[in-house]
Order: structure tokens, then C-alpha cells, then sequence
């Protein structure tokens, strides 16, 4: 929905090369009621949005899904500090990066979700004020002791501490709830006795 949004999709365009990357097959779930009452359907999964430097160095991420005018709100900003890294690159991109994730921190009392369209979803102001308040700052603290590096160095910590997906767990965190009360050994998941 966000990237389908013609404004965004323009920012992206226009402002970026934008890269699209699957870390893992689409879950998908199939429920059978019986009498040939069946749902397929895909589990929602969790994107992050890496901006990143010419040269690939990670500079932020804005995680999870927002309300478009805050999300292109973020996205203006993270063009500017694009355009001062450049230059700081070449002689204090670390000390850059610190000051910056630092400086982000402090200043966390940003304002968070503001649309009143009739567009938005139920739920999205939710998601959007908690991947403000909660999970950029989370970002922030983690990237500020960082040396600069590529978003490959930190994709699996983002998904598992801050989205709460862990890319290496084959049930995406529900390993638990789908075979804790089983009764009976569902051993290739890891799972029961």
C-alpha cells in the first residue's frame, strides 16, 4: 500500500535506486474446514526501508510500515542527511554516523503520525507511532557504536530485536503457539517432547 502510494512511488523514483530484497519465501498458511471450505493465504511479513550512501553504507532505516506523510516526512530528512554524508565521508564518516544517531536520539520526541485521511487504515497510525517511538529509536542506539557498513551487517538484528521477525526461525516467532498444546511430538519443527 505505502509504495503503491503515487506520491511515494515519485519520491522513491526520483530521489533514489531503489532495491527491492526478499530475505526469505513468502509464509504462506492453508486452514481446511472440511466439506472443501479452504483459505490460502500469504502471512503479512515486515519491511524495512534502508537508506543508504552511494558507496552502500547504511545510514538509517526507517522499519515496518507507516502512513505515507510521515514515512515521506522521514524520507526527506534522510535525502539531506544523504547529502551531508557525502561530504563527511570522505574524512569522519563514522564520527558522521554517531553524531547523527546521537543527535536522533536526543530529538526523540519527533512528531509522529499526522494524517487524518480517510485513506488510512485502521491500525496504521498504531504501527506508524510505534516504528517512531519505539523501533527508530532502537535503530538509532544500535547504528550510533557502529563502524559504517553495509545493511547485510545488521538485516538480521533489525529483523529479530526490532521487527520481531526472526529470519532464521522457519515459523517467524509461532513455533510456540502452533505446537506448545499439541499433544502430540512434532519433532523436524523443534517442538515438543
Amino acid at each position: 500500500m505505502l509504495f503503491s502510494n503515487e506520491t511515494v512511488a515519485s519520491v522513491i523514483d526520483k530521489q533514489f535506486e531503489p532495491v527491492w530484497v526478499s530475505l526469505r519465501p513468502v509464509p504462506r498458511v492453508t486452514i481446511d474446514f472440511g466439506n472443501g471450505n479452504v483459505i490460502r493465504r500469504t502471512l503479512h511479513g515486515n519491511v524495512a526501508t534502508w537508506i543508504c550512501a552511494a558507496d552502500g553504507t547504511a545510514l538509517d532505516v526507517i522499519p515496518g510500515v507507516y502512513e505515507p506523510e510521515t514515512w515521506l516526512r522521514e524520507l526527506h530528512a534522510l535525502i539531506r542527511v544523504n547529502r551531508e554524508f557525502a561530504d563527511a565521508s570522505k574524512t569522519h564518516p563514522r564520527r558522521f554516523l554517531t553524531n547523527y544517531h546521537q543527535k536522533c536520539l536526543a530529538e526523540s520526541t519527533r512528531v509522529v503520525a499526522t494524517s487524518d485521511s480517510a485513506e488510512v487504515i485502521a491500525g496504521l497510525r498504531d504501527d506508524t507511532a510505534i516504528n517512531q517511538s519505539i523501533r527508530r529509536m532502537a535503530i538509532h542506539r544500535y547504528l550510533q557504536d557502529r563502524q559504517p557498513s553495509l545493511p547485510d551487517a545488521f538485516t538480521p538484528w533489525l529483523y529479530r530485536e526490532v521487527l520481531d521477525a526472526d529470519l532464521e526461525d522457519p515459523y517467524l516467532g509461532l513455533g510456540e503457539k502452533l505446537f506448545g498444546n499439541y499433544p502430540f511430538a512434532v519433532e523436524d519443527a523443534g517442538y515438543g517432547d
